[in-house]
């Protein structure tokens, strides 16, 4: 693979900017339902199929197209892991854009769930689209430009902001944190959590009525599923920005919602 392969080159950056130009909203209009041991829930997605359809033209008249190829890499010490190698490739040029997504599955059906949702992930994130939830449209997609995942999932900054308003039940201090331990990395949502986030995640999550680390786990994949991101098998597997999402998500349930106007706090009436 040459540096033009795996960074593309004028023309398909080219293809690629008119089809950001051109591109439509893409709503979530599928459910999907998860059942626990502890509760149930629904979340919606728009599933691969659907968004294939709404951008199949448009790619076709652009030149463009997408694949997507499970892979076994070396990643040295004797180890392999299974990742799906997508690409967008641009026909008429031969010039091509890749990701790599890690597929962690303990079996044929987990693993075909993975790759299917890695062909999505992977399509939706090369291509920069845009996808809200059903009852949404572009205004609203324009309105939530700057702000961060765990803002958007709690309705945007007021919403987020009413949650603040209800008292908190007590909830245990967080471990100690010596005076010289590493800050979180915020400038890198991407990379491994710091040894302060790692902590305050536990301390989060351990507020919550889980008595066991199934349930626990179940908890963070429930929050990743939200935003779109692929389980993991230990907490210690988080990215800075995904150990946000679960902090915000575990304070907020231990918060319990908000108070509607003019009802009264726990204890008073």
């Amino acid at each position: 693979m040459t540096d033009q392969d795996a960074y593309g080159g004028p023309e398909i950056w080219a293809a690629m900017a008119e089809f950001q130009k051109r591109a439509p909203v893409i709503k979530k209009a599928e459910v999907a339902e998860v059942e626990s041991q502890r509760a149930n829930f629904k979340y919606t997605f728009a599933g691969l199929t659907k968004v294939w359809e709404a951008i199949e033209d448009l790619m076709n008249e652009l030149g463009l197209l997408y694949t997507a190829a499970s892979r076994v890499r070396d990643i040295g010490g004797g180890q392999t892991r299974l990742v799906l190698e997508a690409t967008v490739i641009h026909v008429p040029s031969g010039q091509r854009i890749t990701a790599d997504f890690p597929i962690q599955a303990d079996s044929p059906q987990k693993i075909g769930s993975a790759m299917t949702f890695g062909r999505r992930y992977c399509l939706a994130s090369l291509m920069n689209l845009r996808v809200v939830d059903d009852d949404d449209d572009a205004k609203k997609a324009s309105e939530q430009e700057g702000l961060t995942p765990s803002q958007i999932a709690q309705g945007g900054p007021r919403k987020a902001a009413q949650r603040t308003q209800r008292p908190a039940r007590p909830r245990s201090a967080p471990p100690p944190v010596e005076e010289d331990a590493p800050a979180p990395v915020p400038n890198n949502p991407g990379g491994p959590m710091s040894e302060q986030t790692r902590k305050k995640v536990f301390a989060s999550v351990g507020d919550l009525d889980y008595t066991t680390r199934e349930q626990r786990m179940e908890f963070v994949n429930r929050v990743l599923a939200r935003h779109q991101a692929g389980p993991v098998g230990s907490s210690n597997d988080l990215t800075q920005e995904q150990a946000g999402w679960v902090i915000e998500a575990a304070e907020a349930e231990v918060a319990g919602p908000p108070m509607e106007p003019g009802q009264p706090a726990e204890g008073e009436g």
